[in-house]
Order: C-alpha cells, then sequence, then structure tokens
C-alpha cells in the first residue's frame, strides 16, 4: 500500500467520521425538541383541565402564570374568545418556553383549544 493509497483511505474515514457526528447530534436535537414540546402540551394539557373544572373563565377573560415541569419553566396564558354563536365561548391555552415570548405573545410552542357552553 502506498502513501497516496492510506491518505485516501483516511480522508474516506474523516469524512464518515464527521457525517455520523453529524447525524447523532442533529438526532440529539430532535429527541431534546420532541421532549421539550411534550412537556409543554402536558402543561397546556393541565392549565385547560385547571380552568374547565375552576371555570375560572366564567369572571375572567384571560390569565398568565408559570409552571415547573421536568426542572423546565414553561409560560402560559389562556384567553376566553366569543364565538359566532353566543352561548358558546372558546378557550384558548398558548404555552412559552420564555417570559420574554409570552409577553410578546409570540411563537407558542404548545396552544390546544376547547368550546364551553355558556348558558348563564
Amino acid at each position: 500500500m502506498t502513501l497516496l493509497e492510506v491518505m485516501v483511505a483516511m480522508a474516506i474515514l474523516a469524512i464518515a467520521g464527521v457525517t455520523i457526528a453529524q447525524s447523532a447530534s442533529g438526532h440529539l436535537r430532535s429527541l431534546q425538541m420532541l421532549e421539550q414540546n411534550t412537556y409543554a402540551l402536558w402543561v397546556a394539557d393541565n392549565q385547560m383541565a385547571d380552568l374547565v373544572l375552576t371555570q375560572d373563565w366564567r369572571s375572567a377573560a384571560g390569565d398568565k402564570g408559570t409552571e415547573q415541569v421536568a426542572q423546565q419553566t414553561f409560560f402560559w396564558r389562556w384567553e376566553r374568545v366569543a364565538t359566532s354563536d353566543p352561548e358558546f365561548l372558546a378557550l384558548r391555552v398558548f404555552v412559552y418556553e420564555s417570559e420574554n415570548l409570552l409577553n410578546k405573545r409570540d411563537n407558542p410552542i404548545a396552544q390546544l383549544q376547547t368550546y364551553v357552553w355558556d348558558g348563564s
């Protein structure tokens, strides 16, 4: 085997190694995003259940707060929205990864909506 052949083989192995490392890194980032989105949906689901069960939507048009899940702090807000039928209201819960995004109401990482009967 000549020196040139060895250098070509080393270059091919180096390129393959870099490609595998990039692929593994991308997979890890995807898993982290999936985990964060799952936790955010849990927060949204918890807030929606609490909102419907306590019927806080009857006395307020919205609220915001924080919830800690898996050592991560999520920022949530909910709002009450009128629908075309005056007896029904839409309730929306939004979850954000930072307080800055919450205040801007920009890019929620999770959101849920349900409808409630306001036959009062």
